[in-house]
């Protein structure tokens, strides 16, 4: 098992119809992320993406809901622009 880290995950747009998914390498992590139906890994930039659907979104939430993660508002109807941070422990 990893150790823990408090780097967060960030999840921000990628290209039409796709969710860019960064965090530094976590095998815990990884095994998360390889349960989300069509996610892929591009090795040149060192993400992953996967599909933006309400779906993905409501799963990648459940997946890592003990660690902090950023979340680009535009991927969260009405919010405003500024990233928005979460961390274990707080609503």
């Amino acid at each position: 098992m990893d150790p823990p880290t408090t780097d967060p995950i960030r999840i921000e747009p990628g290209k039409p119809g796709r969710i860019i998914v960064r965090f530094p390498y976590s095998l815990s992590r990884n095994a998360k992320l390889r349960t989300v139906e069509d996610r892929w890994w591009h090795s040149q930039e060192k993400y992953w993406t996967v599909p933006h659907t309400p779906a993905t979104v409501a799963q990648l939430t459940i997946l890592f809901s003990g660690d902090a993660v950023e979340v680009v508002p535009s991927l969260l109807p009405g919010q405003d622009p500024a990233p928005q941070k979460t961390t274990p422990g707080q609503p």
